[in-house]
């Protein structure tokens, strides 16, 4: 069974604190959060981005995706996703595993 290296498990991790940090606020706050640059750093020797995308809904709610990359060790890039949807009474929805493949 292969299983994910470590730090590609803790940069998940990383993306997953964002996600949380994120659910707790409003819409209007996280749209400001969306705008700014993607943050660029450093992560375990690599070269990493976290992003986050407001996709606002035709049912009013708005779907809200962390998306990291991580250079790879040796070819191309690890990806880590977390999303979910947020609706205006503040209530949460989980994004489903399916949904992710469109941000890779």
């Amino acid at each position: 069974m292969k299983t994910w290296p470590k730090s590609l498990a803790a940069f998940q991790q990383l993306v997953n604190e964002r996600g949380q940090s994120l659910r707790s606020m409003s819409i209007e706050e996280i749209a400001r959060v969306a705008e700014a640059p993607e943050e660029r750093f450093v992560f375990d020797g690599r070269e990493s981005t976290i992003g986050i995308i407001v996709q606002p809904q035709k049912d009013a709610s708005h779907r809200v995706v962390v998306q990291g990359f991580m250079k790879a060790k040796i070819l191309g890039k690890n990806v880590a996703l977390d999303g979910f949807y947020k609706w205006p009474d503040g209530s949460i929805t989980e994004m489903s595993a399916e949904e992710f493949y469109e941000f890779d």
